[in-house]
């Protein structure tokens, strides 16, 4: 999943093991049922799953 946003910020919930990538940078690995909050302004986000 991507997300563009000019809002400033998301919340993202994760059900699984989740990577995120922002503007093409270096992943970062998100554990099972965590919440993050991300600035989202002017930045691209990839989302995927780890484990299907």
């Amino acid at each position: 999943m991507r997300i563009c946003s000019n809002e400033p910020c998301i919340v993202l919930l994760t059900e699984k093991d989740t990577w995120l990538r922002v503007n093409g940078k270096e992943p970062i690995s998100l554990k099972a049922n965590h919440m993050a909050i991300l600035a989202c302004e002017n930045n691209v986000i990839d989302i995927s799953s780890l484990n299907s």
